[in-house]
């Protein structure tokens, strides 16, 4: 490979800029390892699937002489990963999440438990009388947790709408309801998950938390959408809404749920919901809604990365997860609709893997 200093011999350049072209290229040259030594999976790249090469299915890092590992088929084999076993990781979020733990537990042939009202393991049972007869809950919107008893691990999910509207009358003509209570991303912080844990723990189907991700997204870009009062009045002023309105709603009530996360998941604590590491918090993939929600989209991500790294405190605990930007520049083959990714394209039954 060629070299970017080779193309300008420091003969042709001043010692000043022969100095300055040296620490840039250095810089280009020692960042991606950095990040790759010490996650590849997060140096950016592409990704790849395959149904006859089984170690094809896996991300390729542009950086040079950076590779991640092939774990599909080690995993299936259940083979030893001491850094898996007796883990708990917790994601609370959007469908999207949910999608992501049904996908990897289907894959790596875990059992996926969706926890409904009636379940002795619901975190909270349905109140008296507020089903109307004939109607029944879906469970898109229950609490799930995918076990591998092999290694012990556990993903633990709970699913919130978001952090700018109140969708207590979603889809109630709907003879199956995809809302149940309460609205507030706190409230299902503090009355659906924190009390799930505490009951998969009980049952030891869940240990300490060893990895807790969040996001406010998809429901929060929906709000906007289809609840702005410029939705109807042509692109313009429904996008000159977002600015004016949305997006600094959006902003405000970032750090809160955010501050929320800290004090309900102590960092370092020896209690059960004690963490050992910074919250990741994931930021929105490509969008593939009809414009102009895309730029909404990107202004929220940039939102994003203001709020958490101009507050010192959010800061410190927490770490963005960039998955899916940096899948945006072949995300739109991978999309099972305008806001879901779809799984990877291959069936395991191609490799006799487990079921």
């Amino acid at each position: 490979m060629t070299s970017f200093r080779s193309l300008f011999p420091s003969s042709t350049l001043s010692s000043a800029a022969s100095a300055r072209v040296s620490a840039l290229t250095d810089s280009w040259t020692s960042t991606p390892s950095s990040r790759c030594r010490r996650n590849p999976f997060s140096s950016p790249g592409y990704l790849t699937s395959s149904n006859s090469t089984l170690t094809e299915n896996r991300w390729h890092p542009y950086a040079e002489g950076c590779s991640t590992p092939s774990l599909v088929a080690p995993v299936l084999a259940r083979d030893p990963f001491p850094w898996l076993h007796n883990r708990t990781v917790v994601i609370f979020g959007s469908s999207v999440d949910r999608n992501h733990v049904n996908f990897f537990c289907k894959f790596a042939g875990g059992r996926l438990v969706t926890v409904m009202p009636e379940s002795p393991l619901s975190p909270r049972p349905l109140e008296a009388g507020w089903l109307p007869e004939g109607a029944s809950v879906g469970p898109a919107s229950q609490p799930r947790y995918c076990r591998i008893e092999e290694y012990s691990f556990t993903i633990v999910f709970v699913f919130h709408y978001g952090i700018l509207q109140d969708w207590s009358d979603y889809n109630l003509a709907s003879p199956v309801r995809h809302f149940t209570p309460p609205s507030l991303a706190e409230d299902r912080l503090s009355s659906l998950l924190l009390p799930f844990l505490d009951h998969l723990q009980s049952a030891n189907f869940a240990g300490p938390i060893d990895l807790l991700e969040a996001s406010s997204i998809e429901w929060d870009l929906e709000a906007w959408q289809f609840s702005s009062a410029q939705r109807k009045s042509g692109s313009e002023l429904h996008l000159q809404d977002a600015w004016d309105t949305y997006l600094p709603l959006f902003a405000l009530r970032l750090p809160q749920l955010a501050e929320a996360l800290i004090q309900a998941f102590p960092r370092h604590s020896k209690t059960t919901l004690g963490r050992f590491g910074p919250i990741l918090w994931r930021l929105p993939h490509l969008s593939l809604r009809k414009a102009p929600a895309p730029i909404v989209n990107e202004a929220m991500a940039a939102a994003t990365r203001q709020v958490f790294a101009d507050n010192p405190v959010l800061r410190k605990e927490f770490e963005m997860d960039e998955t899916g930007t940096m899948l945006e520049g072949g995300l739109r083959e991978w999309m099972s609709d305008a806001t879901h990714p779809a799984p990877v394209r291959f069936s395991l039954d191609d490799f006799g893997a487990r079921s």
